[in-house]
């Protein structure tokens, strides 16, 4: 396996620079030196569930040609901007 193909360069960039950083003891500001201990003191209890909010389901059951109408041009553009890039 080759390992450019296995690992995303910009996330081997970041390894790379945070073991760099680690073995030379370099002083860098870390998130909680900029923000504070107390920010991450509940850790990954504080941070919101991940799912759809149950009004998402409303437009679509009650009207759902209305809610295609006016989501369709959004949607397509921003899939041609996509296949663009």
């Amino acid at each position: 396996v080759d390992l450019a193909k296995a690992v995303p360069p910009t996330l081997g960039g970041v390894v790379l620079a945070s073991a760099l950083a680690r073995f030379f003891k370099w002083p860098l500001k870390t998130l909680a030196d900029v923000a504070g201990a107390e920010t991450f003191k509940g850790g990954l209890s504080v941070l919101p569930k991940i799912g759809l909010p149950s009004s998402i389901w409303t437009p679509l059951v009650n009207a759902p040609l209305e809610t295609l109408r006016i989501i369709l041009p959004y949607a397509v553009t921003m899939a041609a901007v996509g296949s663009i890039e």
